[in-house]
């Protein structure tokens, strides 16, 4: 990953091994019309950015767990672009096609699952991002996960009882049918 694969080939990673899975998966039993692409933190950000830029035609859902970069230069105006954010976008020309936000242009996009944790500003990103997106007429689901640390949300999901796990699962019965 970075420095050796900045951002955009990651993302480029992310798109190549989702056709592999779309062409192949139906020889394993699995439907392609029922992929679900989900990620935590940066891969958030990658699952965010992908999905919404029509990188993975034909994903029947996105569930976006705890980023703030969802914006890259609204994030860098509010003082964000620090540590682990400035290290992973080093190139403010590249700021706006690597913010999942410049893809949402008014097309629906896939229905989308948004979680956020305590972690400083999350709530008031997530929610924005939620918000514009939902204005375009895609159904969004967003996850007060104020109960969880950065790390908890990923670390917590899928154990028993977990709130969050319990949330995904009855927003994949629904967009799945």
């Amino acid at each position: 990953m970075l420095p050796e694969a900045d951002v955009a080939t990651q993302a480029a990673d992310v798109e190549l091994a989702y056709r592999y899975v779309r062409a192949n998966i139906a020889s394993h039993g699995g439907d392609p019309d029922r992929i679900v692409a989900m990620g935590h933190s940066a891969g958030c950000h990658l699952v965010a950015l992908t999905g919404l830029r029509g990188g993975l035609p034909g994903v029947a859902a996105l569930v976006l767990d705890d980023t703030r970069a969802y914006d890259l230069e609204a994030l860098a105006r509010s003082g964000g672009m620090a540590g682990v954010y400035a290290r992973a976008f080093p190139d403010p020309a590249q700021w706006r096609a690597l913010s999942p936000v410049t893809y949402v242009d008014g097309r629906k996009h896939p229905p989308t699952f948004i979680a956020y944790s305590r972690a400083k500003t999350r709530a008031a990103d997530a929610q924005a991002f939620a918000g514009r997106l939902g204005a375009t007429g895609t159904r969004v689901t967003l996850f007060d996960g104020s109960a969880y640390s950065h790390m908890s949300i990923n670390r917590d999901f899928g154990t028993e009882g977990d709130a969050l796990t319990a949330a995904v699962m009855a927003f994949l019965r629904a967009s799945l049918g």
